[in-house]
């Protein structure tokens, strides 16, 4: 019997590319969870570091996303993003990364301005966060993940708003480090 991904390179690299887009990405499933009070350093979001953009391509008058994170010092890390489309910001949030003594470690969003949301690391591993506010405001979980493909940062809000689930998805491409 022929196993499927035997049958020379056609097949070989159309079985690479399904496990590629299934998510066998290394480092993105190999996460653990951070119990809660366990406060890991802001040094392992290092991958976050730099300068971000989505590329949206010959697409006319579409938006373009930029996120930019500070390097991790002094227990922070800091960031910013903004939403521009014809020459106009349409959205923009201050964003910061915090070690709290004894609590964890909060990615912190300040939407326009309108005041703070906190979400706690609930997940880390290598190239990859995720962080939660389980009972909170749409979106409930935030996470981040360098992809292998280098230069990729996905950035993925997800949760539930009335009851239906809810998930937007950008991928930034390194711009500076």
């Amino acid at each position: 019997m022929r196993r499927p991904c035997s049958r020379g390179f056609p097949a070989v690299a159309l079985c690479a590319a399904v496990l590629f887009l299934a998510g066998a990405v290394p480092g993105r499933y190999s996460a653990r969870a951070v119990p809660p009070g366990d406060a890991p350093s802001v040094g392992v979001l290092q991958f976050m570091t730099g300068t971000w953009e989505t590329n949206p391509g010959k697409q006319k008058g579409a938006a373009v996303t930029e996120e930019v994170w500070t390097v991790p010092r002094g227990g922070t890390m800091l960031g910013v993003n903004r939403v521009t489309k014809a020459e106009r910001t349409v959205s923009w949030e201050h964003l910061r990364i915090e070690e709290r003594p004894n609590d964890g470690v909060y990615y912190v969003a300040n939407p326009q301005g309108r005041g703070e949301r906190a979400y706690r690391l609930s997940k880390i591993g290598a190239h990859f966060a995720e962080f939660e506010k389980p009972n909170g405001d749409w979106p409930q979980t935030i996470s981040y993940g360098l992809t292998d493909i280098e230069g990729q940062l996905t950035a993925v809000v997800s949760g539930e708003v009335d009851g239906r689930p809810r998930t937007e998805t950008w991928t930034y491409l390194r711009q500076s480090r």
